[in-house]
């Protein structure tokens, strides 16, 4: 009880046929489901239907070899929430020994992570071969290009006591 709601994650527990048996409150927040619309049911109802038959086989082959790990390694997964809406997830696995096994799942929501990566990811790429100021006009620039936003405000400070502040700002843009 306690300690399942004091987790940041999304935790579920399952038993060792892949129903789940419990939920702490964390997995309502990031699958909108209450935690007696999917107590009982198959954790495959939280998997999106294209990787259903896989992550049943998958969870076959882990319940023959149960350990502490983390589920998908190099492989992108997903959730799917009550509306069939898809995000992605990272998962760990944790065995429970005796009383016929089951699973304990945390399911961490990493929609924002991936955005920021993203975000990263266009912004190394945009700035790569600036230098100076145009590397700090190309910033703010790909910066609001990322976001989708009009402005952008870049600013650095500088000098031996960073005493002065050199500051680029876009709007539409045109540089002010």
């Amino acid at each position: 009880g306690a300690l399942l709601e004091s987790l940041q994650d999304a935790v579920l527990v399952t038993d060792a046929g892949g129903s789940i048996v419990r939920v702490n409150r964390h997995v309502q927040e990031i699958f909108a489901y209450a935690p007696a619309e999917l107590v009982g049911q198959p954790v495959e109802l939280l998997v999106p239907e294209g990787a259903r038959v896989r992550h049943l086989e998958n969870r076959e082959r882990y319940a023959a070899e149960p350990r502490v790990r983390a589920m998908g390694i190099g492989v992108e997964l997903s959730g799917r929430r009550k509306d069939g809406t898809e995000f992605p997830v990272e998962i760990s696995l944790s065995p429970i020994a005796g009383n016929g096994g089951g699973t304990v799942c945390a399911v961490r929501d990493v929609t924002e992570r991936k955005r920021a990566d993203r975000l990263l990811r266009q912004i190394t790429e945009g700035t790569a071969s600036a230098t100076g100021e145009e590397f700090m006009r190309t910033l703010t620039r790909t910066l609001a290009e990322a976001l989708g936003v009009r402005y952008a405000y870049v600013g650095e400070l500088v000098g031996p006591g960073w005493d002065r502040a050199k500051v680029i700002s876009m709007w539409n843009g045109l540089e002010h």
